[in-house]
Order: structure tokens, then C-alpha cells, then sequence
């Protein structure tokens, strides 16, 4: 069973060298896509290297393990609040500006705050590819495609839309050469 971050991040706290364990290279990778986002998109900001960005996102991770306080809130909305503090420091450093104080306060973290660069971007290629299927497939193509993506059997499809099962299983059939040829 996989260690939700929390978790993690509890044993991390408890551990005597937390920074030389493989809970903390475990933390590192789930928070590395979200980390190289971030960089990219403050790169654009400023003339810094987004390695050099990432990095500093990494060591915002680690600041967010060391200060996280299980009682205030998820560790992921932290952590991100964390990482970009200390991802906008460097760049104001790099463009000469002064250290902005790393502000830990989790009064403003809120989990509703907590949408991540990943899941804004999840969201508009969804959005893109719902929007395409819907140009390549008729009405009842998409519908049963999209129940049948959300779990639902070819019975339970024949159900909901009043369709035969044979119906079901033609529009999918459809479906899925439209899809092949599109892709």
C-alpha cells in the first residue's frame, strides 16, 4: 500500500538523517512534475536557468517537510506554497531584488487553493480532447464512449441511453475505428 504524503512526511519528521532516506527521494518524485512547471513557467519571468529553478523548488520541498504541521492542513497545499516562495525568491534574486521572508503561514493555505499547475493542464487538454471527440464521433458514439470510460458495461450503457446491447457494442465499435484513424 502506498504512503499517502502526510504519511511520508510524518516519518520523515521522526527520521534522524530524514534527508538520506528513501521516503524523502519518494517525496521528491511525486512533487517533480509539479516542481518543473512551476520552473518553467517563473523562467519565463526571468533570466534564470530552470534548473537552477528547480533545484530551488526541490529545497522548498524539503523546507515544506520540515515545517509541515499535520494539524493545519494537507502537505500538498503547503508544499506548493513552499516551492513557489522559494522559487520567486531565487528570481528575485537573480533580477537583484530583495530576498522576499519564506512565509510559512498556513492560515492562507486553504485546500481549496490547492489546484496544481498539473491539474489546470489536465483539465484543458480534457477539455481539447473532449472537444475534438466530439467533431469526430456523433452524439451517441461520445455517449456511450464517455460510459463506457466511466466503468460502465454494455448492459448498464443498453440502460441508461434506452439502447439494444448490440447498439451499445456498434457505437463502440465505431468509436474505436474513428479513434484509430484520428490518432
Amino acid at each position: 500500500m502506498a504512503l499517502t504524503d502526510e504519511e511520508l512526511v510524518d516519518i520523515l519528521q521522526k527520521h534522524k538523517e530524514p534527508m538520506e532516506s528513501a521516503e524523502i527521494s519518494l517525496l521528491i518524485y511525486r512533487y517533480s512534475r509539479i516542481i518543473r512547471i512551476k520552473a518553467s513557467k517563473l523562467k519565463k519571468s526571468a533570466d534564470i536557468d530552470s534548473d537552477d529553478l528547480f533545484q530551488e523548488g526541490i529545497l522548498g520541498l524539503l523546507d515544506a517537510v520540515r515545517a509541515y504541521n499535520s494539524e493545519k492542513g494537507k502537505f500538498q497545499s503547503f508544499a506548493e506554497v513552499c516551492i513557489l516562495n522559494r522559487m520567486k525568491n531565487a528570481v528575485l534574486k537573480a533580477k537583484g531584488g530583495l530576498r522576499v521572508a519564506d512565509d510559512y503561514d498556513f492560515e492562507q493555505i486553504t485546500d481549496e487553493t490547492a489546484h496544481t499547475e498539473d491539474n489546470i493542464i489536465l483539465k484543458e487538454r480534457n477539455e481539447e480532447l473532449f472537444k475534438k471527440l466530439s467533431e469526430i464521433l456523433s452524439k451517441k458514439e461520445l455517449s456511450v464512449l464517455t460510459l463506457y470510460l466511466e466503468g460502465y458495461t454494455y448492459k448498464q450503457i443498453a440502460l441508461k441511453l434506452s439502447l439494444s446491447v448490440k447498439s451499445v457494442d456498434n457505437s463502440l465499435s465505431r468509436s474505436k475505428q474513428k479513434l484509430k484513424q484520428w490518432l
